[in-house]
């Protein structure tokens, strides 16, 4: 027999103790042989488990003796003080006590007695019981009542992944908690101690099992005694103040600096244009020390004027109907680089072409043109900022041919050496344009609008920007990564989860000095931004946020029906337990007055 069935059927015993003495009193008793087998079936399982034995018999006398106790609700004025709570139970307890059907070794009186007796006691020792009950691991003790043999790990992880908690993501003291287990029984209080170490916070009995029952009982507690009452209300402001300050721990634990959504845009911005700044400075030293090197060794290395010719030729005879203005500028210029020649220009296109002083378009002065066609680009003009892209790529696509048949043709050092560093210029050249010039958010943040200063974005944007999709923000931390800026990605990721924090707050419902930190509104926050917080935040720290999020929701978001407002239901609840509570058996049962109940609820 398992401890499960001893404990019930020593409850079956005490309910037949009971029965059999009331037939008697009626005169429908089964005589001395039925006593007899009942009092040796207890005097077994008390041998075998006198614990087990001695709570059975409890709960089977609460449950014979529940129809008295409500009997008794009507006689027991409202506000009756200790003494006169206690000496009804001594009264009721005599009537308990006399009606049992005496063993052996008892009679009716003795029995009346005792039953006065413990009435007497009834009233402290029931607050000394429920006091010592609270305290007892039931997760544990039902594992072992129903003979499970789950380890003490599987016990600690199954209880932190139904609580939505990571076990190795968990913070450190979390884990020393938990570590420190070596006994079954010792579960359920742990996990207790180690989830109000992981958020920051304590909760009540009810809202730490999220047991339905549990959450009724402390709201009714709460709403029948002012004493009680302000004994929640203090705790629950205390508890609002330790979520927020919890929540601001977790945003300084990302490793940046508290600020403000420009500020932080602000870090970003310069970040990334000092990023961009250093590479166009490294193209722009190769480039410069080509030019030099070709200056200094009398390097001549002209790109192919017919293929550029015929690419200007090309988009001209497509646009010049309507881009005449911007194809004569570039005309010019090809001239001006002896590429086009102004008589055969001036004849395929009717512009006028001035005299001009003409050099070469070269690899060694490539960069200079493409500067000139950046100096044309308008933001309102899409074709004719196809047209420049398209002789773009016809210039850097012929230089690069030009260095590649070079290197197998040239002859001297210099003229190596030369070759050697415009390539590498090229390589950085084209690096530059796809990281900063492409259409994406790189660009977005750090470039500025058509031939001004003005930036594409303001600080104030760059958080916004980031956040709009989860590739943004994932370009973002990896190019700021890569250059070593991790301080700034602390400063994204603490204002990030700051204002998550911030944004749960609700100012309209006070609470204490502070407005009520909303379990709703954090999950609705996470919810809206689960892509780009999961890019933005390491897994370490998203772990941590969904337990906080648990953690939150298990104190702010009651379910429907366990906070009773009518208060209709506590009342007849109240008068319930208030009258269990005067009877000697059941007064284990009943439960504490209001304001007793509150402090074992949320006592640490």
């Amino acid at each position: 027999m398992n401890p499960l069935h001893k404990f019930a059927a020593s409850a079956g015993v005490q309910v037949n103790k009971v029965g059999s003495g009331i037939a008697d009193l009626m005169g429908m008793g089964s005589g001395e042989e039925g006593a007899r087998r009942l009092e040796q079936t207890n005097d077994a399982l008390a041998a075998d488990s006198p614990a087990l034995n001695m709570t059975g018999r409890m709960a089977g006398g609460v449950l014979m003796a529940a129809p008295l106790a409500l009997g008794a609700e009507a006689a027991i004025p409202a506000g009756l003080s200790m003494m006169g709570r206690g000496a009804l139970a001594t009264g009721l307890g005599a009537v308990e006590g006399g009606v049992e059907k005496p063993f052996s070794d008892e009679t009716r009186v003795g029995n009346t007695f005792m039953g006065a007796a413990a009435g007497m006691a009834s009233e402290p020792l029931s607050m000394a019981l429920q006091a010592g009950l609270k305290r007892i691991p039931f997760g544990a003790l039902a594992d072992f009542a129903v003979g499970k043999s789950n380890s003490v790990k599987e016990s600690i992880e199954r209880s932190m992944r139904d609580a939505g908690m990571d076990y190795s993501a968990l913070k450190p003291e979390t884990k020393k908690i938990l570590e420190s287990i070596n006994r079954a029984d010792d579960v359920d209080v742990a996990i207790k101690e180690a989830m109000e170490t992981e958020y920051g916070f304590k909760l009540t009995a009810g809202e730490q099992s999220g047991d339905f029952a549990q959450l009724s009982a402390e709201s009714s507690a709460a709403r029948q005694s002012q004493a009680a009452g302000e004994s929640m209300r203090d705790f629950k402001i205390e508890q609002n103040q330790a979520i927020t300050e919890a929540g601001d721990r977790m945003a300084l634990e990302a490793g940046g600096e508290i600020r403000g959504n420009e500020q932080v845009g602000t870090v970003l911005k310069d970040a990334l244009g000092d990023a961009k700044s250093q590479d166009k400075k490294n193209y722009q030293a190769l480039y410069t020390a080509a030019k030099e090197m070709a200056q200094t060794n009398d390097i001549e290395m002209p790109l192919d004027q017919s293929v550029i010719a015929d690419a200007f030729y090309n988009v001209a005879r497509e646009s010049v109907s309507t881009h005449e203005g911007l194809l004569k500028d570039i005309g010019r210029e090809l001239a001006r680089l002896d590429v086009l020649d102004p008589e055969e220009f001036a004849n395929d296109i009717p512009f006028s072409i001035p005299d001009l002083d003409t050099k070469a378009l070269g690899v060694d002065n490539s960069e200079d043109f493409m500067k000139f066609l950046n100096s044309k680009y308008s933001a309102s003009d899409p074709a004719g900022n196809r047209i420049l892209a398209m002789i773009k790529d016809a210039v850097e696509s012929n230089a690069d041919d030009v260095i590649a048949r070079s290197l197998d043709t040239v002859d001297g050092v210099a003229a190596r050496e030369f070759l050697d560093v415009a390539k590498a210029a090229r390589a950085a050249n084209r690096s530059y344009r796809g990281l900063w010039e492409n259409k994406d958010v790189l660009q977005s943040l750090t470039g500025l609008k058509n031939q001004s200063t003005e930036p594409l974005k303001t600080a104030s944007d760059v958080v916004k920007v980031i956040m709009q999709k989860p590739e943004n923000a994932r370009k973002v931390i990896a190019e700021l990564q890569s250059r070593g800026s991790e301080q700034a990605v602390a400063d994204l990721r603490t204002y990030v989860l700051k204002d998550i924090m911030e944004g749960s707050i609700n100012p309209n419902i006070p609470t204490g000095d502070l407005g009520f930190f909303s379990g709703a509104k954090l999950t609705n926050g996470i919810k809206k931004n689960k892509a780009s917080l999961e890019a933005i935040l390491t897994p370490e720290q998203m772990s941590q946020l969904k337990a906080f999020e648990v953690g939150v929701g298990k104190a702010t978001n009651k379910p429907a029906g366990a906070v009773n407002y009518s208060n209709t239901a506590s009342k007849i609840a109240d008068m319930l337990m208030s009258g269990l509570g005067r009877t000697p058996v059941l007064a284990p049962a009943a439960g504490l007055r209001e304001s007793e109940q509150i402090k074992l609820l949320i006592k640490p």
